[in-house]
């Protein structure tokens, strides 16, 4: 599983033509979504078959696991096309691949929240280059994302939406970025010090 958590971000740029011209794709006779909702197909099955369910796996996770392959691979190509996986080129910043970061963030922050101990906070995050958005944690015990500014956030972070991008495609370590001021926090630090647990993205 480990393993996996590791290559699956790489993998999704095996299936991407060169310079995302799906043109290459289209005059085969497929769609980027069939190719890569086909290719999320069997990596799941060969893992059901080896014993391991998807849900397990953070990377399936990140890609909406509970919902259609093909809604999983239009949530992989906007990661793709936004330079979070499969490839080390620079953050293609889109609300776009904002939405599908946090939709991602969405699906971990519920899979890692009954871990959490109950928490209940609003985490809020203002972008140089991007809308704000923000999580919910603990209403009705399933966490959510929305868009805009929360009333009262427990904790705020602000960056550059590219670099968001960076922390989102593990190119850019969290703390590290705090660090160098790059992610700037206010609000309850012990929050901020649990939040690789809550999203390990």
């Amino acid at each position: 599983i480990e393993m996996l958590n590791r290559v699956l971000p790489w993998a999704a740029g095996t299936f991407t033509p060169p310079n995302l011209q799906w043109d290459y794709l289209n005059d085969l006779g497929y769609t980027p979504q069939e190719v890569f909702a086909f290719g999320l197909r069997s990596v799941e099955t060969k893992l059901r078959r080896a014993g391991i369910e998807p849900g397990e796996v953070l990377g399936f996770v990140k890609l909406g696991i509970t919902t259609l392959p093909t809604t999983q691979a239009a949530r992989a190509i906007a990661l793709v096309e936004g330079g979070v996986i499969g490839t080390l080129s620079e953050p293609h910043v889109s609300e776009v691949g904002m939405a599908a970061i946090f939709a991602s963030m969405q699906d971990i922050a519920r899979w890692t929240y009954p871990k959490q101990g109950g928490v209940q906070a609003t985490i809020q995050w203002i972008f140089e280059g991007a809308e704000p958005r923000y999580l919910v944690l603990g209403e009705s015990g399933r966490p959510y994302v929305a868009d805009g500014l929360a009333d009262e956030p427990t904790l705020t972070l602000r960056c550059t939406a590219a670099d968001w991008f960076r922390v989102a495609g593990g190119r850019l370590n969290q703390q590290r970025a705090v660090l160098n001021r790059r992610l700037r926090i206010n609000g309850d630090w012990r929050l901020a010090l649990r939040l690789p647990q809550i999203l390990p993205i």
